[in-house]
């Protein structure tokens, strides 16, 4: 806060300081106005137009001017105001911020700093020191003063502040330029007051100085800008008391000099004159860049040049040393002598010489770097030919080495190394594409030899073509011994191709020939799947065969191999080498697909055949049952295995026989055993059939039989109930009881009549089962005696009369019960140590079925071991029987 105070309070004194000062300036340059209040009397613009004609000594037009006592209104006032900034402006001073409007309202800070600058403009900038090159007129002013009150005690001008705040500085000036004015060695430091005033006093008395600031301000506050605007006055009064005694000396000692001068001129001229006749020789001379084109000639021009420098041009320089001295002892005297400057004639004009010799020295520079440059390029060039020999050398030996190496042409005979040999000459090519980079850089120095006009660049030209000639018989023969190679390797890789596939083709021909058809189902399918793989196989092998040889012979034919024919004809070859793969693939195709229906066929048939031997034995069955019971039960029994006969056949046994003459009719590959097998199965189905038939006859003639001898039986008893009635002795004891028994009797004999009916419709019945046809044992014998051997119970004959009223029973008697046996129906090869082979007949005892598809088995010569299930039928049981109550136990009547 205390700081803004102190600095708003200097700044009012430095603007009131300014104001007073600017006010008396203004009032000094101006004739017609007075300026009372500056702030005021600026604001209409009139006083700052008379104020600035007078300082120019131009005119300009003013906007609005005063009419009478009327007063100007303030557009007309800003107006005026910015004419007089625009013809300030015109003399290029820049007034920042500043506008017209600014000037009318009075603002104080514009209004001085637009004085200030019409100060620097039309005070200031004449302010010039000779000899001296200050940056602004402020620092020539600063300099003029330090210069005039130099040596003075106890002043130091530094500034247009506070060096000049004891008043001595002002002194200084006035006893520096009129010391009879002033007795400068009385005046005290400590009377700065009264320093001030005399000086003021005395520059207005004496000097005509008007003093424009107050010597009270100097001591109170030091304004820079009003001390300058009061120094300005000085040093225009003192400057032009300087040059009238400047002027006065000339006049003074002009004739003195005379005489001496016009000699001194004389002879400057003549020295001149043959000093640039000189200058002229020896540009001429330095300009020549016409040098030797050899490194020792450039080397005798260096010492020429050496010993000019060193012997002939510092006489020279001390030659121009002394005319510069003497032209200024010439124009010093005619300077001392007040005469006009020494007009040196244009040719002989010391500027001229100056600049002539510069040209020398410029041009002495230039030859001395010419020469330099010229020998560094004649020493560059020598080495490059010597580079270039070397070089040039080393590629000779190198393309005669290559050279040698590729006249012999061994690439071997085999494929692998005929790729070896490829492998390397892709080396040596690429060794030598490599090596093409490096020759190429002798052709490089051969040109930078040529471009620097070297001195043996002829023979150097003739070397590097030689060099060129050379290295294209390398690459023709390269591009030769490449050609070859290729064909080679080419017609190598080729047999290569067609040798795989021709081996491929008879691995694949043999395999095929030697591989099985497979006696299984599961065993064919898998084969089925093997041979999809290898056709798949042949098809994919075949494709990239026929493509890559395709490839092949286009390229042979593109680069007109001598072989392509040959190798055409041999892919023809190996074209119909896979067709008849193909096609004896397409063949055991069809065998495995025929052979696929045939062993499906034979487990079906295999399967019909178990069925039948499985419902053999109940079919061919001699057990005709040994009461109506049983004979019952068993006629039940048959009629549901008829019915599941006539079931199976249609269902299934005529399937698989319009299957076996399918393929019979199909030729399939095994028709003959397929038909076999075929009337085997028939020949089983018609045996068991007509035992089927022989047994319903049986079992038919077994159920009468035994509903006759019931009856039979029934009858017996009532004849046996009665027998004796009819032999008793006893007549009756009275009348009455031999009434009684004749009535009996008489009863007895109507019944006995009635009776005889029975008697009779039994021999009707017996007579009628007589008649009836007899099962052929032999029929049936033959349908079993693939299955089992047994002996068959004959059918009971009915009898006329009873031997016997009571059968005789047996006891039980169990039965032992044998071990059941397969027959081998195809062969086996054994594939496993657990497993035993088959020979097709072959009887085998079982010792396991567990399994469905493996059954434990043992043959003749006691060995034991697996077989597949399907390989083998199982035999009918061996018992002497099989009827419904010979499970556990049998029960024999016996009459």
């Amino acid at each position: 806060m205390f700081r803004d105070q102190v600095v708003n309070t200097l700044k009012k004194k430095a603007e009131a300081a300014q104001s007073r000062t600017f006010s008396k300036w203004m009032n000094m340059h101006l004739s017609n106005a007075e300026v009372v209040d500056l702030f005021k009397d600026l604001n209409d613009g009139v006083v700052l137009h008379s104020l600035l004609q007078n300082l120019s000594g131009e005119e300009y037009k003013l906007p609005n001017k005063k009419r009478g006592t009327r007063g100007l209104m303030r557009f007309h006032k800003v107006e005026n105001v910015e004419a007089s900034m625009k013809f300030i402006r015109d003399k290029e001073v820049r007034l920042e911020a500043m506008g017209g409007q600014d000037i009318v309202d009075g603002n104080v800070t514009l209004t001085l700093g637009l004085i200030w600058n019409i100060i620097l403009r039309f005070q200031l900038a004449d302010v010039e020191i000779e000899g001296e090159d200050a940056k602004s007129a402020k620092e020539a002013l600063l300099r003029w003063c330090q210069r005039k009150t130099a040596g003075y005690p106890n002043v130091k001008v530094e500034n247009f502040t506070t060096s000049w705040r004891d008043g001595l500085a002002f002194n200084a000036i006035i006893h520096k330029h009129r010391p009879d004015l002033i007795d400068f060695a009385a005046l005290k430091p400590e009377n700065a007051l009264m320093n001030l005033k005399s000086a003021f006093d005395i520059a207005e008395k004496e000097l005509g100085i008007v003093s424009l600031i107050d010597p009270e301000d100097v001591l109170e506050f030091c304004d820079e800008k009003s001390i300058l605007t009061y120094l300005v006055g000085y040093y225009h009064k003192f400057a032009k008391m300087e040059q009238d005694n400047v002027w006065q000396k000339r006049l003074q000692n002009a004739m003195q000099f005379q005489v001496e001068t016009e000699r001194d001129e004389d002879s400057f001229e003549l020295v001149t004159e043959g000093l640039m006749n000189w200058i002229h020789e020896k540009i001429s001379w330095l300009k020549n860049r016409n040098f030797a084109n050899s490194v020792d000639g450039v080397k005798e021009s260096m010492q020429e040049f050496k010993i000019y420098r060193v012997t002939e041009k510092p006489p020279k320089f001390v030659q121009k040393g002394n005319l510069e001295a003497q032209l200024y002892s010439i124009h010093m005297r005619r300077r001392a002598g007040n005469r006009k400057n020494y007009h040196v004639p244009q040719d002989k004009d010391i500027k001229r010489l100056n600049a002539s010799w510069n040209e020398l020295e410029k041009e002495e520079h230039e030859r001395e770097y010419a020469l330099r440059d010229e020998l560094r390029r004649q020493e560059r060039l020598e080495q490059l030919a010597a580079k270039f020999q070397r070089k040039a050398a080393l590629r000779k030996d190198w393309m005669d080495e290559r050279s040698d190496m590729m006249r012999v042409e061994e690439f071997g005979t085999t494929l692998s190394q005929i790729t070896a040999s490829v492998k390397k000459e892709d080396m040596a090519a690429t060794e030598v594409d490599a090596y093409n980079d490096r020759f190429n850089s002798i052709h490089i120095i051969q040109q930078l030899l040529a471009d620097g006009n070297y001195h043996s660049a002829e023979s150097i030209a003739s070397t590097c073509s030689s060099l060129d000639g050379q290295w294209e018989e390398l690459m023709d023969v390269l591009d030769t011994r490449r050609f070859k190679i290729n064909e080679l390797q080419l017609l190598f890789k080729v047999h290569s191709d067609m040798d795989e596939a021709i081996l491929f083709i008879e691995d694949k021909s043999k395999a095929i020939s030697a591989a099985p058809l497979g006696q299984l189902v599961e065993d064919v399918a898998e084969l089925q799947e093997r041979h999809t793989q290898l056709e798949t196989d042949i098809s994919a092998f075949a494709k990239a065969v026929n493509e890559k040889l395709h490839v092949t012979v286009k390229k042979m034919e593109e680069t007109k191999h001598t072989q392509t024919e040959s190798v055409k004809h041999k892919r023809k070859e190996i074209k119909k080498a896979f067709e008849h793969l193909q096609k004896q693939a397409l063949h055991r195709r069809d065998l495995l697909d025929q052979n696929m229906k045939f062993t499906m066929f034979m487990q079906d048939c295999q399967s019909a055949q178990t069925w039948i031997a499985d419902r053999l034995a109940k079919a061919t069955s001699t057990d005709l049952g040994s009461s109506l019971a049983a004979v019952h039960k068993l006629t039940q029994r048959h009629e549901l295995l008829g019915t599941d006969m006539t079931a199976y056949k249609k269902s299934t046994f005529d399937a698989v026989v319009a299957t076996g003459n399918e393929l019979v009719s199909d030729n399939n590959y095994a028709a003959p055993s397929v038909a076999q097998a075929i009337d085997d199965l028939q020949f089983a189905w018609e045996k068991m059939n007509k035992g089927f038939e022989q047994r319903e006859i049986g079992l038919k003639l077994a159920l009468d039989a035994h509903q006759y001898l019931e009856e039979g039986n029934e009858a017996d008893s009532w004849m046996t109930s009665r027998s004796p009635f009819i032999t008793s002795t006893d007549f009756g004891k009275d009348e009455h009881a031999s009434w009684t028994l004749l009535q009996q009797f008489s009863q007895l004999v109507d019944d006995l009549q009635g009776y005889a009916k029975v008697i009779a419709r039994l021999q009707k019945q017996c007579d009628s089962i007589a008649a009836l046809p007899q099962p052929d044992s032999n029929v049936v014998h033959e349908a079993s005696v693939a299955v089992v051997t047994s002996v068959a119970t004959p059918a009971p004959t009915p009898l006329a009369t009873p031997i016997k009223q009571k059968p005789k029973r047996k006891k039980k008697k169990k039965r032992k019960k044998k071990k059941a046996q397969v027959e081998a129906l195809y062969a086996y090869s054994a594939r496993r140590d657990k497993e035993v082979s088959l020979v097709k007949g072959e009887i085998l005892t079982v010792k396991s079925m567990k399994d469905d598809k493996w059954w434990k088995v043992v043959n003749d010569e006691g060995k034991a071991g697996y077989v597949p299930a399907n390989y083998v039928q199982l035999l009918p049981s061996q018992d002497d029987g099989d009827s419904d109550d010979d499970e556990e136990e049998e029960e024999e009547e016996e009459e």
